[in-house]
This record gives C-alpha cells, sequence and structure tokens, in this order.
C-alpha cells in the first residue's frame, strides 16, 4: 500500500521493521553503539508515531536523547541522541 516514491527507492529493511517496525533501530543501537566514543551520536529519521519506543530503545543502551524533531507538517519524525559519558 505504499506509495511507489517510498516503495521504490527505500531499503528494503526499513521498510520492513518485524512485528514492530522496530528492527532496523534495534539492530543499529545493538550493533553500533560500541563504535562510538562516550559523548558520540545517533541520529535517526523514522515513521509516524514510532518516535517514543526508538527514544526508549535509546536510553535503554546508555543514550541521552538531545532533540526530537517534527517535520514541516508538525509530524515528529527524528531523534538525536548522545552516547552517556562513562562514570
Amino acid at each position: 500500500t505504499l506509495d511507489d516514491s517510498v516503495r521504490e527507492f527505500e531499503p528494503h529493511l526499513a521498510l520492513h521493521g518485524g512485528d514492530d517496525g522496530l528492527v532496523f533501530y534495534r539492530g543499529i543501537i545493538e550493533n553500533y553503539t560500541s563504535a562510538l566514543r562516550p559523548g558520540g551520536y545517533l541520529a535517526f529519521e523514522f515513521g509516524e508515531g514510532q518516535g517514543d519506543d526508538i527514544c526508549d530503545l535509546l536510553q535503554h543502551h546508555g543514550y541521552t536523547v538531545l532533540e526530537r524533531v517534527q517535520d514541516f507538517g508538525g509530524t515528529e519524525r527524528a531523534v538525536l541522541a548522545q552516547l552517556m559519558e562513562l562514570s
């Protein structure tokens, strides 16, 4: 049911995110956090209604959510998070 402009140009993984739609985000967070130094950043663009769940995942893995961004229509679309400093 996706528009051709989405279906034909977005990565397959981004369009088939598992039962909850978060497989891509979980994979990036779980597999690439170790590549960041404390203080490093992750930024994600996401679909409507996914912001809270993605922020929860980030926080669970040691990130501080710095900014949640809305598109021109007022729909939340992106998040910027920073890996917390180790104490």
